[in-house]
């Protein structure tokens, strides 16, 4: 699966890898992820930095995964 910024960001956002290694992060993704699903995924990431996740103003109130750790939780995102 390739991996790049975008991708990266949503991934270390929501923190399933941590770090700055783009090899760790690939291996560490595909690892549990069957080789027939890696595309699949790979495009639903896509649509999810597209829509929810977009790397100047994420819309996290409106995130329905809720595990973000780069971005602190506001009042909004709790009500």
């Amino acid at each position: 699966m390739p991996i790049y910024t975008t991708i990266f960001r949503v991934i270390n956002r929501l923190n399933f890898v941590n770090g700055r290694n783009y090899e760790k992060t690939r291996l560490t993704l595909e690892k549990p992820i069957s080789s027939e699903k890696l595309q699949q995924i790979h495009i639903l990431l896509i649509q999810f930095r597209r829509k929810i996740c977009k790397s100047r103003n994420p819309t996290r109130s409106s995130c329905p995964l809720n595990l973000c750790v780069a971005i602190p939780k506001t009042r909004a995102d709790v009500t």
